[in-house]
């Protein structure tokens, strides 16, 4: 049995329509979900081709990829969506606006070799030699926070359109709204994976916390890279010396792809290529391009510092 239906596809089956199907699942309890589903067109790294902007207290800061799985809305925008579809709204604009909560999941998932003295192995080109880590001390790396992101239905990085994303409804919230004689026997608690038990949301997140920094670091592209740094076998000066090479291998006009965030293109200033790299979400137009935004050496190293420690408080 699959695990989610499509929103209007939920609705004939039950013999609601939408909108009321939505008011009933806000009258269940714990709250039932709708989910927007943006995995139709999806980047290698997982995510996909459609984007969304953060949201940090209310205010709409940088570019992200959307989750390339299905993300439940807000309870604000799935009264917003109820009020949507009242308005008789469609395709799109039905969905351009919705916000979803994102679980992270940055860390490490390779570790560097050590020698016999302890110290990393270097391969011929100076890089560490590396191995994956264990599905355990993977888990134990990872730091989870949740948040929250818009659709803003902007595409990156494809030249045709894909279809739109869809709204869906999980199977454990269908059974619960019918006839369990029907569908089958009902679930008493939630699937693994639904529930938002323990997650860190915005709002109960302490502005003065390392943990507050973390989350609020990681909408550029140094600090998502960072993220997924083991820190125990790479100091900030080897970690900037690695970035630059992705400047490098990218010169603006390859695009880079950073495990949950959207592809950016990366090149060094040419004012300062020594301390300086520049990005951008689509190719530099040539050497007078700035970009959009700068990641300096010193921002990178204070970044570096905060995310280490961030990674030792968890």
């Amino acid at each position: 049995m699959k695990d989610f239906y499509e929103l209007f596809e939920a609705g004939k089956k039950l013999g609601k329509g939408v909108s009321e199907l939505i008011e009933s699942l806000s009258d269940l309890e714990p709250s039932g979900k709708v989910f927007l589903d943006c995995s139709g067109s999806k980047m290698r790294s997982g995510v996909s081709n459609w984007l969304g902007v953060s949201i940090i207290d209310g205010v709409e800061k940088d570019s992200m990829a959307m989750p390339g799985k299905p993300a439940p809305l807000t309870k604000r925008s799935l009264m917003d969506l109820k009020g949507r579809i009242n308005d008789d709204e469609s395709g799109i604009n039905l969905l351009r606006g919705l916000e979803v909560t994102l679980m992270t999941n940055w860390g490490p998932t390779k570790k560097a070799v050590l020698d016999e003295e302890g110290e990393p192995l270097l391969d011929s080109h100076g890089s560490y030699v590396t191995e994956s880590l264990s599905e355990e001390e993977i888990e134990s790396k990872r730091i989870e926070i949740e948040f929250t992101i818009r659709f803003n239905a902007r595409l990156q990085g494809i030249i045709n359109r894909p279809p739109n994303p869809v709204l869906l409804i999980h199977q454990y919230d269908l059974e619960r709204l019918t006839d369990q004689k029907e569908i089958g026997p009902l679930q008493n608690t939630p699937p693994e994976g639904y529930a938002d038990k323990g997650r860190v949301t915005p709002e109960g997140i302490d502005k003065k916390s390392p943990l507050s920094n973390f989350f609020l670091d990681l909408r550029t592209p140094h600090t998502a890279w960072i993220s997924e740094i083991d820190f125990s076998c790479v100091n900030s000066t080897r970690a900037w010396k690695d970035f630059k090479e992705l400047a490098k291998e990218s010169m603006g006009v390859h695009y880079q792809e950073i495990y949950g965030f959207p592809p950016v293109y990366l090149k060094l200033d040419s004012r300062d290529p020594k301390n300086v790299i520049l990005f951008k979400y689509e190719s530099f137009d040539g050497p007078n391009d700035l970009g959009e935004g700068n990641i300096t050496k010193k921002a990178f190293s204070e970044a570096f510092r905060r995310l280490k420690n961030s990674s030792k408080s968890t």
